[in-house]
């Protein structure tokens, strides 16, 4: 195998790594957002169940959250 096949082999490793470790970091980012948006939802829930408010007509009055 010649310098240059290797040299070649090696770069397409390296870029290989860096999409691989560029997805890791969207995949994460994308969770992460989602469980901010869950984080909030629960809090908003907990908040209107401690003042016993109650729904606006034509909307749910259950909220089933399972994390």
């Amino acid at each position: 195998m010649s310098v240059s096949n290797l040299a070649a082999a090696a770069a397409a490793s390296q870029q290989s790594q860096l999409q691989l470790a560029m997805q890791t970091a969207m995949l994460k980012a994308g969770h992460n957002q989602d469980m901010a948006l869950v984080e909030m939802i629960a809090e908003s829930a907990e908040t209107a169940a401690k003042l016993n408010a109650s729904a606006p007509p034509g909307t749910g009055t259950q909220l089933d959250i399972k994390v």
